[in-house]
């Protein structure tokens, strides 16, 4: 069980570092092309090294934003629904208690998040 636990993260780790590579050319070249739409003014104000900035930032923030919830959010919601349908076919109550205490989880994400933020902002 734990070679294959092993073994699937490598292959998952492998794909998943074939697609940021696949996924950073393509929003290169689109914010390549994206760039070249922008006023002569804009260009003017801004030299090089800033316009490279300003789109390799933006697009470590989409690819950061894409792996997580290909990889990571995806495969939980999946695995909880999973799990939410097996412990209803062992007993209804499992099944239920587990959706509800899955909605109470995701209110007190929602209710948390206007604190972690301002957290964020002062220590960053």
């Amino acid at each position: 069980l734990v070679i294959a636990s092993t073994i699937t993260h490598d292959v998952m780790d492998t794909y998943r570092n074939s697609f940021k590579e696949l996924f950073r050319v393509a929003l290169q070249s689109s914010g390549s092309r994206k760039e070249q739409l922008l006023t002569a003014s804009w260009h003017s104000k801004h030299g090089t090294g800033e316009k490279e900035a300003i789109i390799a930032k933006n697009i470590d923030k989409v690819i950061h934003f894409a792996d997580y919830v290909i990889f990571m959010a995806i495969p939980d919601f999946c695995r909880i629904v999973i799990l939410a349908i097996f412990l209803g076919y062992i007993h209804w109550i499992l099944g239920t208690s587990s959706v509800v205490l899955l909605g109470i989880i995701l209110l007190m994400a929602k209710l948390n998040q206007a604190r972690l933020k301002e957290m964020v902002r002062e220590y960053s």
